[in-house]
């Protein structure tokens, strides 16, 4: 869904739209900033959904086990 590693994510318009149209009422990220930049929150934002960052101190803290 985001874009390329290495760098903080970006939404792909592709995926905004998709959100837009679907009527999408809560939207979870999860990651700190240096993997979804906050760019990509606001964007979902704007889309009407409310955005909620799901994020930890440690990165292994939010990783999928």
């Amino acid at each position: 869904m985001l874009g390329d590693s290495g760098t903080a994510a970006k939404l792909e318009p592709h995926i905004i739209d998709s959100f837009s149209s679907s009527g999408t009422k809560t939207v979870y990220f999860v990651g700190g900033a240096g993997v979804i930049g906050s760019d990509a929150l606001k964007m979902m934002e704007r889309t009407g959904s409310k955005v909620i960052r799901l994020e930890r101190a440690a990165r292994g803290e939010t990783a999928f086990q």
